[in-house]
């Protein structure tokens, strides 16, 4: 239910993360062409080693802000629903309870996002950006599957330690004080 009340909040949740899901699928296929280096293009391991680098940056990136935006979207939701939350503690919810209901709210959004940023979302942002540069996709490598589920399966693992937090920060304020509206 904490998740239906703002259906564009989770558009958003999913957006998010079907975005960041999306750049990973793509450093995943570049981090497998530079390792397969008589495919490499021709490039010097020095090169190699340049571009690992920036694949790096740019994984470092994305990972940031998409926990931004999960640490974000869970307290605006927390905040949102302070009044239910507290209401709900006052007719016998725990804290925890509470918290894990914010936190689960987070999680079902995410692994759609998961998802869908694995397919269609990082497929196409691929062939898009090999359409721009005029790549060869016939000797491209996609990544496994079982490097697909691991992804899916991080994101949402990651988006609900990342969204306990918040959740619980939320939980912890005395029921009293919100019911009165302080």
């Amino acid at each position: 239910r904490v998740a239906a009340r703002r259906p564009r909040r989770v558009a958003l949740g999913v957006l998010s993360i079907a975005i960041t899901v999306s750049g990973i699928y793509v450093l995943l296929v570049l981090n497998a062409f530079l390792t397969s280096q008589p495919l490499a293009g021709g490039y010097g391991d020095a090169q190699v080693d340049v571009l690992r680098r920036v694949l790096l940056a740019w994984t470092v990136l994305l990972l940031s802000l998409a926990a931004i935006n999960a640490v974000v979207i869970t307290w605006t939701t927390v905040l949102d629903n302070r009044h239910a939350s507290a209401l709900t503690r006052a007719l016998g919810a725990s804290p925890r309870e509470v918290s894990t209901a914010m936190a689960a709210a987070q999680v079902l959004p995410a692994f759609a996002g998961a998802v869908l940023g694995v397919f269609p979302g990082g497929f196409a942002l691929f062939a898009a950006i090999n359409t721009i540069t005029g790549g060869d996709s016939g000797r491209t490598t996609l990544p496994a599957p079982w490097q697909l589920l691991t992804l899916v399966l991080a994101t949402v693992l990651v988006v609900a330690a990342l969204t306990a937090v918040p959740a619980r920060l939320g939980a912890r304020r005395p029921v009293t004080e919100t019911l009165q509206g302080g």
